[in-house]
């Protein structure tokens, strides 16, 4: 007797879970017709069953069918609807956006009879500004391009287009900023977005957001990056022109992208901006010796040659040059060169030297006082001074004076 009474029981704590869960849930079980009819007092009340039954696809889980109840009077008078309809109402705002169901509305006497046949009618769910965000956005520097890609998010809703803003701070122009909102057609493109020949050394701020119905925003996915500094041109085609024993005279080309008046479009990201020689630099160090100073040489930006003097001889020398600009220092473009052999003393006298007139009379008047004693004599042709011509007069007359008479001079 006393396990019968335990069965009994149990049973009726079952028929009173069930009945209660009819009760005061949605869902679409065994009605309890009479429990809900108990929310209408009028004699004449119908009962009106909503069915919603969410379309299956292939991107959202299985959603179980659910009901709410309401009343209809078959007059004027408003009857508060049962308890399950406001639960079914706030299961439906829950549905993914842009999904579809069934609404499936039949109307029941109080003892479950069917009063009408059951009408369908199927329904969207309204986009929701709780859309999930564009998965995996990821920004890359691509040479001297800026590359966006993402993926789409998991929606049902159809992504219209993408809004893409842009926001980078030069850090030159600091704290400035500068903002550019694009559009992208989701139907055109492949999820990516190139910034072409971006600002360089500059902060880029990314958002991406996908658009619903061409009104409704997504949430914002963002990211940020750095961009590389701008990659100055070095000098080109540095080479020795000569060599010395004390000096070396270098040449060499303006950078590539530059022009002859020293100008070149930059061709930057949201402005454009020329690239400026303002002035050379050289750098000579000796090769030969550990920890050999430096000699630095700025030159003029139009400057295309140079000689680098005071140097030792027969060393190796390495020249490097590069270009400053108004944006910063460009890189080195290097070689060595070697100074000429040391030059020997006896080859440096000159013997060139051009001979002024009065030079030569002063050296004729030095010999005419030195001493008759054979250590200094003329033996060269050409013309003599006055006093020497005298003196050779008189000894050729003499002589012939002794050749016709031998015994004169006795």
């Amino acid at each position: 007797m006393q396990m019968y009474s335990t069965l009994v029981f149990i049973y009726l704590l079952l028929q009173l879970i069930h009945g209660g869960y009819v009760a005061s849930s949605n869902s679409c079980g065994e009605e309890n017709f009479a429990e809900i009819s108990r929310g209408c007092n009028l004699s004449h009340c119908l009962i009106v069953q909503t069915k919603i039954h969410p379309v299956k696809h292939s991107e959202m889980e299985n959603i179980d069918e659910f009901c709410g109840y309401s009343y209809n009077t078959m007059s004027d008078t408003q009857i508060p609807p049962h308890k399950s309809y406001s639960e079914m109402q706030e299961r439906i705002k829950n549905l993914p956006s842009c999904s579809e169901y069934d609404e499936i509305v039949a109307l029941f006497y109080p003892n479950g009879s069917t009063a009408a046949r059951p009408i369908t009618e199927r329904y969207e769910v309204a986009a929701s500004k709780a859309e999930p965000p564009v998965a995996n956005l990821t920004v890359a520097i691509d040479n001297r391009d800026v590359l966006i890609a993402w993926e789409p998010p998991v929606s049902l809703c159809p992504i219209t287009s993408y809004n893409i803003s842009i926001t980078y701070t030069d850090p030159s122009t600091f704290p400035d900023h500068h903002k550019e909102i694009v559009h992208l057609n989701a139907s055109l493109q492949d999820h990516q977005y190139r910034i072409s020949a971006a600002h360089a050394d500059a902060l880029y701020h990314v958002c991406v957001a996908a658009e619903i119905n061409l009104s409704v925003s997504a949430e914002q996915s963002c990211v940020r990056v750095k961009t590389p500094g701008k990659a100055l041109p070095a000098p080109r085609d540095l080479r020795l022109l000569n060599s010395t024993s004390t000096s070396l005279t270098v040449a060499w080309q303006l950078p590539d992208g530059i022009s002859a008046d020293e100008e070149v479009d930059s061709n930057m990201y949201l402005g454009r901006r020329e690239t400026k020689i303002s002035n050379f630099e050289i750098a000579v160090t000796d090769n030969s010796t550990a920890y050999a100073p430096v000699l630095t040489y700025s030159l003029p930006g139009d400057f295309k040659a140079f000689i680098i003097e005071q140097l030792k001889p027969e060393t190796r020398y390495q020249v490097a040059i590069r270009a400053n600009y108004e944006e910063g220092m460009g890189p080195f473009t290097g070689k060595i060169f070697l100074t000429g052999p040391r030059e020997d003393s006896t080859s440096t006298e000159r013997t060139d030297i051009a001979v002024s007139p009065a030079a030569v009379q002063s050296n004729i008047e030095r010999d005419n006082s030195f001493d008759k004693t054979g250590e200094n004599s003329d033996c060269g042709t050409g013309d003599m001074n006055p006093g020497t011509l005298l003196i050779l007069t008189l000894v050729v007359a003499s002589l012939f004076k002794l050749v016709e008479n031998p015994f004169s001079l006795i």
